[in-house]
């Protein structure tokens, strides 16, 4: 569990090439599906669970994932018969496990931390690794890529808060959590990795020290993941004091001082930033974006299920639009059978 942009990516791969580990790209069930799952009819017990299945291997077999399922979701629901949400979880993930006859798999779920404890008490041998990385070089991250979190301070007010969550399951509520730093994972690999796979329990093997050359074109054209198909990059730390002004580290270290100071991390400034007195015209700049905002989601709401696709740039935007499309048309075709059972005008229900 981690924010995006830590090196979850990296840490996934590098379990992955164990003998015994599974670590598919993530296809983000629990964020898509957990919300989603009261519009599907469960009532009728073993058909309502067969609709979950059925669309959560259409997400994990798209392109962008690649699990490639060869199964159909009657026969996954024979072998393993859900009866909640997570057993329908739990079965993709066995199936990818028995796909590449491995006897452990990792889940890389965005927002994971928010549903560690259900996981936990369902998946009774589960283990976590909390993986965390500065904020400056975490915030630099995302400013770089073409989509995602585009703001400064939105990035450092993220992963503040993201910290918090993944601090407080591993000691307040003292879940079997490894704490792992992306600094000291791109230091030294090695030692590392032999602590995470000690905290997993199974046995070290050198092929989890470094990446792995992919022939993926997925992997090799993502501007995500480009780096997991290059060595290690131990210098990949600090990159944002070249990037950043004074003032622009300072609004990061302001928003995430306390969790920073509590994993270790140095301040290179007083961390004191406050936002400057505003005039009248930027306040009302400010409003109208946030009314923007909001009337823009009302008019692109999900009764049209917009195309994104065709607005996408790169191949990586396209693949990613690819993906929010399929989700979009899983989520209108679930709401609007919901809609049918409850007798519900679909356009003034969905929005």
């Amino acid at each position: 569990m981690s924010s995006e942009r830590s090196g979850s990516n990296l840490l996934r791969t590098l379990i992955a090439n164990h003998s015994q580990v599974s670590g598919p790209r993530a296809p983000h069930l629990l964020d898509v599906f957990a919300d989603l799952c009261m519009y599907y009819d469960t009532s009728k017990g073993e058909d309502g669970y067969l609709k979950i299945v059925q669309d959560m291997i259409k997400v994990v077999n798209h392109p962008y994932y690649g699990w490639d399922l060869e199964v159909s979701a009657a026969d996954l629901c024979e072998k393993e018969q859900p009866s909640s949400f997570l057993d329908c979880f739990q079965a993709i993930y066995n199936e990818c496990a028995r796909s590449t006859n491995s006897e452990y798999i990792i889940c890389k779920e965005n927002r994971l931390f928010d549903y560690a404890i259900p996981l936990f008490d369902h998946f009774k041998n589960s283990s976590f690794i909390y993986l965390y990385r500065d904020p400056r070089d975490y915030t630099r991250s995302w400013l770089k890529q073409p989509m995602g979190i585009n703001s400064l301070q939105a990035a450092a007010n993220t992963w503040s808060r993201e910290q918090i969550a993944c601090i407080r399951l591993r000691d307040v509520f003292e879940l079997p959590v490894i704490s792992v730093s992306y600094e000291n994972l791109i230091e030294d690999p090695a030692q590392t990795m032999k602590g995470v796979l000690g905290h997993i329990g199974i046995e070290v093997e050198s092929e989890c020290f470094s990446t792995q050359k992919s022939d993926d074109p997925i992997v090799q054209n993502n501007e995500y993941w480009k780096n997991l198909n290059k060595p290690i990059d131990s210098s990949n730390k600090k990159k944002y004091k070249q990037y950043f002004e004074q003032k622009e580290i300072e609004r990061v270290e302001t928003a995430a001082k306390e969790q920073m100071v509590y994993l270790g991390y140095d301040l290179d400034t007083s961390a004191d930033w406050t936002l400057p007195d505003r005039g009248f015209y930027q306040r009302v700049f400010s409003v109208m974006s946030r009314a923007w905002g909001y009337f823009r989601r009302e008019v692109f709401s999900l009764n049209e299920v917009e195309d994104t696709q065709s607005s996408a740039k790169t191949e990586t935007e396209k693949m990613i639009s690819s993906v929010i499309s399929l989700r979009n048309k899983v989520e209108y075709k679930r709401k609007k059978e919901w809609c049918k059972r409850k007798g519900a005008n679909i356009d003034r229900v969905i929005s």
